[in-house]
């Protein structure tokens, strides 16, 4: 009797227990519905008592559905709802300083706490959405706009850089879904920052990004990304980056090819090559050299040596013959900075901008052996001579041509006051930038094949420094992976903004479907597990690279060429200041640096053999490509033009949209662009 009975004891309190939490848990919704509509009447009565704005806000985050529904019946919230906004008030607290404060009962502490945090998530949302604000002080959401594929079976890509009179202008496309985002990881400048927030790109913190803005990535790090999510490094970048591995690159081709790439000074790598140094130096005592950190930037640790013995024992280092005899403007030193894009490394494509920045030391250069510790005189590092009294920072990007920074326009017409010509300077300044790529191709296409699960998905902006002696002489200093995009000055704001739009153009960001693309790649990933409907493709054997000169590009239609040749027309189309460097504008040209290749890639040979095609028909360095793409026609540093008119780009898109379904109804099927199918195809299109 007695276990009955403590058995009847416990149900008993187990009963009190659940209702009296039933209870607490009802009361507390109930509250919480009511705290929840008298916020809403609060807020409407708000906004009615405001006169209304002229424009009003967009939507930037969509308003959860159970935000905007009424409290039900059946809670008992409704019927109480209007005491509601009366009955839960602050109560004044009186603090120990004798301040009066309020505070909010414990149940509304607790619903405004939930509220508070959904608050800061939509805020955070809001923050991270590109906007502008107009005159009246309403946010507008910008909005992407896309530039039309120029060519069939190409995809529209976000356009950057465009301000409204020039979207009105050109008749863009605007594009509210699907989204596009941008992952900012690690440092990135405003120019950068800046350049997505007009083109209307939101930032995320997730992987649903379409462009990642980051430092350098480890191999593994490259995995998981799409064909269509664009990376702003390749892998095996330090291949250019770090100064011991880019200098042996090119002494590895010099000693191949011998004066072909003279093109940086005379170095050695320390402590390896000390012997081989020491011998130099004694042979000829009246070099000046000069030491520079292997991994470092900004001009940190790099000073000029005179002897061996001022250089510290065992530690790695370059040293290399300093140039004592630089070109001079206005008795300063002066080098420049260029930028480079290289948008695939298979085949290999590489643009300069048209622009850069001409920086100037701020001591009057003097090759006396007593001035060889000034930094600032031998040095035209920003960082080294900003905190020099000497410095005369610029203060408006429209006078350029004074002070310690000019752009590579105001060197250009400094040469043509002096009478001086600047295309030759330039002309070597394009041969050292394709020579210096040929170099690393090797090693970065290597690690690019082991990593990446996609050619196109990497691109990356080098920085060149690049100083010319009084004979005009150009010289290769060093190649920055991580050039500085930061604005110290109205200049470098315009200059760098205006690079890094151009740069994300060029490159390309497609608006996509996430969840359509997820699909399609599951399915694909299914029918390689079971083996049906899916063939691998075959990579180009030599055979087939042989056979490349017999096809004739001239009989095979537009929307038939090969992939390869497609994207290069497209990304000329879109190149506004960036200057294809290669392949190279002339055939001839083209055909001289092939030689260089250690290794005859499959889609480098067919670009090469269609510039050849093309020249033969005097079309290589004429106005009008195939099928009426238009090449860029401008000076080396002309206005931007928009190559290809967007009404040409619309009706080839009309038509490459007409073929497909034209071919889905066919049981003709076209061969993948990159399958052996395809590259029989074309040969054996130009055979018949």
């Amino acid at each position: 009797m007695a276990s009955a009975r403590k058995k009847r004891e416990s149900t008993a309190r187990a009963t009190g227990t659940s209702s009296s939490a039933t209870s607490a848990s009802s009361t507390t919704g109930g509250i919480s519905q009511r705290v929840m509509s008298a916020r809403r009447e609060t807020a409407k009565a708000s906004a009615q008592a405001k006169p209304p704005l002229s424009k009003p806000r967009a939507a930037v985050v969509p308003k959860p559905t159970w935000l905007s529904e009424e409290p039900s019946s059946s809670t008992g919230a409704s019927s109480s709802s209007s005491s509601a906004k009366t009955s839960i008030q602050a109560t004044p607290v009186t603090t120990t300083s004798g301040a009066t404060s309020t505070a909010s009962p414990p149940v509304q502490d607790a619903v405004g706490a939930a509220a508070l945090h959904l608050k800061n998530l939509l805020s955070e949302a809001i923050d991270d959405e590109p906007s502008e604000v107009s005159e009246e002080g309403s946010k507008k959401q910008a909005i992407v706009h896309v530039i039309p594929p120029p060519l069939p079976g190409l995809e529209p890509t976000a356009a950057f850089g465009y301000d409204e009179a020039k979207i009105e202008e050109h008749r863009l496309v605007p594009c509210k879904r699907p989204r596009m985002y941008v992952k900012l990881a690690g440092i990135a400048s405003n120019a950068v920052k800046a350049a997505f927030k007009q083109a209307g790109f939101r930032r995320t913190k997730g992987n649903n990004w379409n462009a990642l803005w980051a430092g350098a990535l480890k191999g593994d790090e490259f995995h998981d990304m799409n064909r269509y999510q664009k990376v702003n490094h390749f892998p095996g970048t330090w291949e250019l980056g770090r100064k011991d591995k880019l200098y042996r690159n090119i002494g590895r081709f010099r000693r191949k090819l011998g004066k072909e790439f003279d093109i940086v000074p005379r170095h050695y790598v320390l402590p390896r090559e000390a012997d081989e140094w020491k011998a130099e130096y004694e042979r000829n005592e009246d070099y000046v050299y000069i030491m520079k950190p292997c991994s470092s930037s900004r001009g940190r640790g790099i000073r000029v040596l005179r002897t061996p013995a001022d250089v510290p024992k065992d530690k790695d280092c370059l040293v290399q013959r300093y140039i004592t005899n630089p070109s001079l403007i206005n008795g300063y030193k002066y080098d420049m900075r260029l930028y480079v894009v290289v948008t695939c490394f298979d085949p290999l494509r590489v643009y300069l901008w048209r622009d850069g920045l001409t920086r100037f030391a701020t001591e009057l250069y003097s090759s006396d052996e007593s001035t060889l510790r000034k930094r600032s005189m031998h040095l035209t590092n920003f960082t080294v001579n900003k905190t020099n009294t000497k410095f005369v920072a610029n203060e408006n990007a429209d006078e350029d041509g004074v002070g310690s920074k000019w752009s590579i326009a105001a060197l250009q017409r400094h040469f043509a006051e002096q009478g001086l010509s600047f295309d030759p300077v330039w002309e070597q300044v394009c041969d050292i930038v394709v020579k210096t790529m040929i170099s690393v191709e090797p090693n970065v296409n290597t690690l690019s094949k082991m990593h990446v699960p996609h050619r196109n998905i990497c691109y990356e902006v080098y920085g060149f420094d690049i100083v010319l002696d009084d004979k005009l002489r150009a010289w290769l200093l060093e190649v920055n992976t991580g050039p500085a995009l930061q604005s110290p000055s109205p200049l470098d704001k315009r200059l760098k903004f205006k690079m890094v739009s151009d740069m994300l153009n060029l490159v390309g960001l497609v608006p996509y479907d996430r969840v359509q693309f997820e699909e399609q790649e599951d399915a694909k990933r299914q029918a390689r597990l079971t083996g049906i409907g899916v063939k691998p493709e075959d990579k180009p054997t030599k055979r087939e690279i042989r056979s490349i000169p017999q096809m004739d590009f001239s009989k095979i239609p537009l929307a038939d060429l090969p992939v390869e040749l497609k994207e290069m027309l497209a990304e000329e189309s879109r190149c506004n200041m960036f200057q294809r460097v290669f392949p190279a504008q002339d055939a001839v040209r083209n055909e001289h640096y092939m030689q260089f290749f250690e290794t005859q890639r499959y889609s480098n040979v067919l670009i090469n053999e269609w510039l050849k095609q093309n020249a033969a028909t005097g079309r290589s360095r004429g106005r009008a490509g195939p099928s009426g793409m238009q090449r860029p026609v401008t000076g080396i540093l002309g206005e931007p033009i928009l190559n290809t008119s967007l009404q040409d780009a619309r009706n080839a898109a009309d038509v490459s949209m007409l073929r497909s379904k034209e071919g889905s109804s066919s049981t003709q099927q076209t061969p993948r662009p990159f399958s052996r199918e395809a590259r029989e195809h074309a040969v054996a299109q130009t055979r018949s």
